[in-house]
This record gives C-alpha cells, sequence and structure tokens, in this order.
C-alpha cells in the first residue's frame, strides 16, 4: 500500500521496542531512503513530539506529549521524579522538560526499555479542548491569538460551531495542519507520535488504572490517582448551546460553575466534521494494540 505525502498511515502497536528504532507504519510517510537513513543515521530528528525521557525504578521510558490527553500528570510526574528537579521553577515545567529530559532523536532512544503515548476519543477531546480554553479559561492566551490571527473571530464570541466549522476543520484541517497560526492542540493525536515502535498505548479513560501497571504503586498513587487540569465539572443541558458564543457560556460558568454537556453541544453536522478531520486519530486508535510493556 502506498501513501500519498500528506497522508498519515494507521499505526501499528505492540511489545517489542529494543535498542534498535524500529520503522513501522507510521514511518511510511518517509521515502524508502530516508528510512534507510533512520537505521543507519540515528541522529535524524525523531520527528513530531515532543517526546521525553523519564527514569523510574531502573526504568527508562519515552513518552510522546499530546496536549489534552493527560499531559499534566506525566509532565508533573516527570519534573518532580528528575535527578535535576533542584532546577524547577514554579510554573515552568514543560520549559523544565524541554530542559533536561527532550528526546531529539533517534540515537536518544537506545537506552529505552518502555515507549508511551495516550490517546483520547477525538470528540471528547475536542469538547474538553474548547471548555479548557473559551469556557473555563485556563491558559488559553496562545490559542485565543490563534483564533484571532487564522480566522479574525473575536474568541469572545466564538461558539463551539464555529470553532469545529470555521478554526478547526476551516483553517487548520485545509491548511494539512501546516497553517501559520495553527495551535497544536488542534493538531491530530496521530501527528505528535515519532516513527517509533510504542509498546504502550493509553486510552485516557483508563490511565489511572494503567499506570498502576505501568509504575511503582507510590508512583501512581501520587501523580495520577487524581486528575490534573481536568475540564469536569457540573453540567448543564440546552438546546442550541453549540451556538452560544463563547462569552455567555462563560457567564454562566462564572455562576454556576456548569458548562455544556456533550449532548448540547453536539449535533450530527459537527460530529461528521469531526469524525473527518480526526479520521487518522480513529484509524490509529482502532488499530493501537494496548498493551503494556512492563
Amino acid at each position: 500500500m502506498t501513501f500519498q505525502k500528506d497522508e498519515t498511515p494507521s499505526l501499528k502497536l505492540g511489545i517489542g521496542l529494543d535498542n534498535r528504532p524500529k520503522i513501522n507504519d507510521i514511518a511510511s510517510f518517509l521515502s524508502r531512503k530516508n528510512i534507510r537513513d533512520v537505521i543507519r543515521q540515528r541522529s535524524i530528528p525523531l520527528g513530531g513530539g515532543p517526546h521525553f525521557w523519564f527514569e523510574i525504578g531502573g526504568v527508562r521510558y519515552l513518552y510522546t506529549y499530546i496536549r489534552k490527553n493527560g499531559c499534566s500528570s506525566f509532565k508533573h510526574m516527570i519534573a518532580q521524579t528528575s535527578e535535576h528537579k533542584s532546577r524547577l521553577e514554579a510554573g515552568k515545567e514543560i520549559d523544565f522538560l524541554r530542559e533536561y529530559h527532550l528526546l531529539k532523536n533517534f540515537n536518544d532512544t537506545k537506552t529505552v526499555s518502555c515507549s508511551i503515548f495516550v490517546y483520547r476519543n477525538p470528540v471528547e477531546r475536542v469538547i474538553s479542548l474548547f471548555k479548557n480554553k473559551f469556557i473555563i479559561r485556563e491558559w488559553n492566551s496562545d490559542i485565543w491569538e490563534s483564533v484571532h490571527k487564522s480566522i479574525g473571530n473575536n474568541p469572545e464570541k466564538l461558539s463551539f460551531n464555529d470553532f469545529v466549522f470555521s478554526y478547526i476543520q476551516g483553517y487548520a484541517a485545509f491548511n494539512k495542519w501546516r497553517g501559520k497560526y495553527i495551535d497544536p492542540h488542534v493538531k491530530p493525536q496521530v501527528r505528535h507520535l515519532a516513527p517509533i515502535f510504542y509498546n504502550t498505548a493509553v486510552d485516557l479513560a483508563d490511565l489511572t488504572e494503567a499506570s498502576y501497571r505501568l509504575f511503582p504503586a507510590e508512583v501512581a498513587e501520587k501523580f495520577f490517582r487524581e486528575k490534573i487540569n481536568s475540564t469536569s465539572a457540573q453540567e448543564f443541558v440546552e438546546d442550541g448551546a453549540e451556538l452560544m458564543p463563547s462569552e455567555i457560556l462563560r457567564r454562566r460558568w462564572k455562576e454556576s460553575r456548569s458548562v455544556p454537556s456533550r449532548e448540547s453541544l453536539m449535533n450530527a453536522e459537527i460530529l461528521k466534521a469531526i469524525e473527518q478531520v480526526y479520521s487518522e486519530d480513529y484509524a490509529m486508535i482502532a488499530a493501537a494494540n494496548r498493551t503494556d510493556c512492563m
């Protein structure tokens, strides 16, 4: 099977990562010559990412950072268990990880025993993103600037319908995820992955349970028992919520600490758009071998 330049093939996952970079279906976007180069020259960049290493209990891990997929828990764990923890500055965990734990090329993966990424249902991911950045409004300056510069919308007036059709589908996907102002939160999950053999794929819904299999119990208890940066909140049901400007939904949040339910935001047209835009994520999830490296 061949793939066009801009297509991302399905991903094969399973147990078997050793000290060599294994080339599998996710690397098919590379030419045959480039695949040979990857095998011969381990200084070739990993791509996707960012990818971080960490070590717990004598086991060295690779973790691919995908926003809105439980990344806050991993970010906190890696920083707090790092041998460089004394250099960590408050509120700058991601900068710390980039400085001391970033994996840049295939050579960096030689000592990795367990490679991990967390995936999430694309609909749940998009809804969570909208709630977090446009209703609850946590760490939202970058995506607000992205929305304003890319489609000209005032984020205060942006509805969930606008977010899906104008920003995600109309701008980001239309520009093949390469537009100048695309926020990384909306990029497909599969495009964060490196062309390596991942031996652990975890559904976000099962992350807490999986953490007890992957890490010592005290680590799982400390960093994964309680969700960090979660958008879970009291929900309300209301017809037409998908068309409400974010400023109205924000006012509702401030008054009652409630957000619209999935049913209130979704309709058949929005669901179809998300399924089309993130088709490669659905294919990846269907192909994922949900096994653990430990």
